[in-house]
């Protein structure tokens, strides 16, 4: 694994709890007291977990198709 490639795994990451956090406050009308911040990157390690297994899915269906 690359450098390249490690540092966009992170960015998936933040990516999807950033995503997670706009849509939780939309539920709660965007009253920014109401949602805890804290909680939310308490999920930071699924969320890399998630996107770490994705990359390697994608990865090895490239590796497949250049095999055949």
């Amino acid at each position: 694994m690359t450098k390249k490639e490690l540092i966009s795994i992170f960015q998936v990451s933040f990516y999807i709890i950033v995503m997670v956090y706009v849509l939780i406050l939309y539920k709660f009308n965007f009253e920014f007291s109401k949602v805890n911040i804290l909680i939310i990157l308490k999920w930071y390690p699924v969320s890399l977990f998630i996107a770490l297994v994705v990359f390697y899915l994608k990865k090895s269906e490239w590796i497949m198709e250049c095999t055949q």
